[in-house]
């Protein structure tokens, strides 16, 4: 179970949503059939299925799943002194939090941090704790930011700008990929040149992490970059970013037919109900591929 687990993770973090669905789909059932839909391994599993359900634009069904995850983490915390199941529960609860922080549902967001913040909190106070400074660092990074990106968000400058000036005090901020999540609530903010200063680190973070060309990588990275050039008055950056789009975008388009012509050739040998699946996923692409394509033309009109 934790191996097909783990490659249902895999799967998901490679951007194989549709996968990751059926995968996760398969083994809750079987859980349930086992008798075992509550035990604490369950809880990775909602988590994925949660996550690919809000991707998906099923917020009511997604919310279920992490609520799920949440009643499960409760219990293994409970009576945890060693740090182990609470580490566990601030990985679970992170992963919660991005998905709603990426989807831009800042209530949902606020809710499901705050809990974090409070597992954190007692696992700070653990001899995990001490074992593992750079788990911690990271963690504490991404609570700060957090909370400074809903800050914003509701109107609350300075308490926002507190949150950034904690966040800048943390050994991850100061690394490439610590620069590039900061921009998140630099762009938020709409202190653009700061963002752009932070974003000129994308391509070194990219080749150092080996990141393939796909549309996650555009639509998380390029795109805010050519925003916050554009923005902060930086027309040749913000070009030379668009023209790097546009080879990419090409690139990534031809592995997603790629990938989703493989899947399809699966899907249609199974159950009709992946169908369906897959023609979620087929719609979120198009979406997508719609949402970069007017950036750009956007873009083609502002020059």
């Amino acid at each position: 179970v934790y191996l097909k687990i783990g490659y249902t993770e895999l799967q998901q973090l490679q951007g194989n949503s549709e996968g990751a669905l059926r995968s996760a789909l398969a083994l809750v059932e079987q859980m349930k059939n086992d008798g075992y839909e509550d035990h604490e391994v369950c809880q990775r599993l909602y988590s994925i299925l949660g996550e690919i359900q809000l991707n998906l634009n099923h917020p009511d069904e997604a919310a279920k799943n992490f609520e799920r995850v949440y009643a499960i983490l409760q219990k293994c915390i409970q009576n945890d002194s060693t740090g182990n199941h609470l580490m566990e529960a601030v990985e679970t609860l992170n992963k919660v939090t991005a998905t709603y922080l990426d989807n831009r549902q800042w209530d949902e967001a606020e809710l499901w941090l705050n809990r974090l913040d409070a597992v954190f909190t007692r696992c700070q106070s653990t001899p995990y704790a001490a074992d593992f400074p750079s788990f911690i660092d990271w963690y504490r990074s991404f609570v700060t930011i957090s909370h400074a990106m809903i800050a914003e968000v509701h109107g609350k400058k300075d308490e926002a700008q507190k949150y950034y000036n904690d966040y800048l005090t943390n050994d991850f901020s100061k690394t490439d990929e610590g620069r590039l999540v900061g921009s998140r609530y630099l762009m938020l903010s709409q202190r653009y040149t700061e963002a752009a200063e932070n974003y000129s680190v994308s391509d070194r973070f990219m080749q150092a992490y080996e990141y393939e060309p796909n549309l996650q990588v555009i639509g998380d990275i390029l795109m805010p970059k050519l925003r916050a050039n554009y923005f902060a008055g930086r027309k040749d950056s913000a070009m030379r970013v668009a023209m790097q789009i546009a080879e990419l975008y090409d690139t990534a388009l031809v592995k997603q037919k790629r990938d989703a012509t493989a899947e399809m050739a699966t899907i249609y040998d199974v159950e009709g109900k992946e169908r369906m699946i897959a023609e979620h996923e087929a719609k979120i692409s198009q979406q997508r591929f719609i949402g970069v394509s007017i950036a750009l033309v956007v873009l083609v009109i502002a020059f």
